[in-house]
């Protein structure tokens, strides 16, 4: 039970000790770099806690290692959009006499896409 002297359980503040270290290992960095680079392996061990072994990690009682967020995105992603403003529409005639429908924008913003499941672009 938390006192007023030790305010977070001790079982609690032991498992952070233990999360802290596992942070700290070079282990967990290597198992982080190929995770970005392995993207089949990254989505084979999202959505469940991945086994310390298949990670290469010794992770301590009380704690497990899940994989999200990884990935890239998809190949039809573009980290920004071209949005043109300002625009308007006139009728002209053609040479061979014909009229069609031009567009005619002064200006254009830049629009950050997000990423799926991450930061914007």
């Amino acid at each position: 039970m938390p006192s007023i002297d030790a305010p977070v359980p001790e079982e609690y503040a032991r498992l952070h000790d233990r999360a802290v270290e596992l942070l700290a290992s070079p282990q967990l960095a290597e198992a982080v770099n190929r995770l970005l680079t392995d993207d089949d392996w990254a989505r084979e061990l999202s959505g469940h806690p991945a086994p310390g072994e298949q990670l290469g990690l010794d992770v301590p009682d009380g704690l497990d290692v899940r994989v999200v967020g990884f990935g890239k995105p998809g190949p039809d992603w573009v980290p920004f959009t071209l949005r043109l403003t300002g625009c308007r529409h006139y009728w002209v005639r053609d040479r061979k006499g014909e009229i069609r429908k031009e567009e005619f924008c002064r200006g254009f913003e830049i629009v950050p896409n997000p990423v799926p499941g991450g930061p914007w672009g």
